[in-house]
Parts: structure tokens; C-alpha cells; sequence
């Protein structure tokens, strides 16, 4: 949890070459012990794809949010970490290029899950935004 937990900080600190070995750390040792199909891989695997992303390799950020996002849709309860892994698959798939209506159907359902929880109002929000900001040409 501590190398997870390091590289969420480290890529908020703009340090993704270092967030990317935190979570690649974290996976190592975790599936290991879990199994690969073990839906709390999908917290590294999240934020390894978010930290390709925000290091502008949106194509490497692509595996590993599919995964996650496999991962959580069959196995996780919180629908809100579901959300969280969406709209980061969503933004991955735009930045790449490719299947872009599939990307705003991601962040489409990331939005509506949020809105259902008044506390997440400002992550419903921030989807809204880039929604309005991404529309198809």
C-alpha cells in the first residue's frame, strides 16, 4: 500500500518517472501474493496508467487502465473507484487518439456515477468540464 500510496504522491508532485516504479513496485510485490486477478491491483494499475498519462504517453497508459478497469468492473463494489478508473481510461483514450466515443462514453458513466454522491460533487464536476471540453469534431 505505501508504494501505491508514493507514486499518487509523487505523481502530484509532477515526479512520473518515480510514481511509475512506486506503482510497478506495488504490482510486483502485490500479484505475487494476490493472483493477477485480484481487483486491488487495480489501484497500481490506475495510477501507473494516470501517471503515463499525465507524462504525456497516453499509448503506455492504455494497457494497464484497460486492465484496471476489467479488474474493477467485475470484481469491485465501491462504484466510485470503478468511476475513477473510467474517466482515467477516458482521457487516456482521447490523448491516444483512438477510440474517442468510447472515451466519452467512459467519462459519460465517471460522471454519472459521481453525481449520485453529493461528496464526489466536484469530481462529477471536473468530468463535466472535460466532457464540455471534448466534444467530437
Amino acid at each position: 500500500l505505501i508504494l501505491s500510496n508514493r507514486g499518487e504522491y509523487l505523481v502530484a508532485l509532477g515526479r512520473y518517472d518515480e510514481a511509475i516504479a512506486a506503482f510497478r513496485g506495488a504490482l510486483a510485490r502485490w500479484e505475487p501474493q494476490l493472483g493477477p486477478e485480484h481487483p486491488f491491483l487495480a489501484h497500481p494499475l490506475t495510477g501507473l496508467g494516470s501517471a503515463h498519462l499525465a507524462a504525456g504517453r497516453a499509448a503506455e497508459a492504455l494497457p494497464p487502465l484497460e486492465r484496471a478497469l476489467r479488474l474493477r468492473e467485475a470484481r469491485e463494489p465501491d462504484a466510485n473507484m470503478v468511476a475513477e478508473t473510467r474517466f482515467a481510461l477516458a482521457k487516456a483514450l482521447w490523448s491516444a487518439g483512438t477510440e474517442r466515443a468510447r472515451a466519452r462514453r467512459l467519462a459519460e458513466q465517471a460522471r454519472d456515477t459521481y453525481l449520485r454522491d453529493r461528496a464526489l460533487a466536484s469530481s462529477a464536476t471536473e468530468v463535466s468540464t472535460w466532457l464540455r471540453e471534448h466534444e467530437p469534431k
